[in-house]
């Protein structure tokens, strides 16, 4: 059970930081 949380919340952060990335792609374009 912890490791599952453990592994969505990693999923979650990358998740956000490839978004921040894209995001910071779009607006230099």
């Amino acid at each position: 059970m912890v490791e599952e949380s453990i592994n969505y919340s990693n999923i979650l952060n990358k998740t956000t930081e490839l978004r921040k990335q894209l995001i910071t792609i779009f607006q230099h374009t």
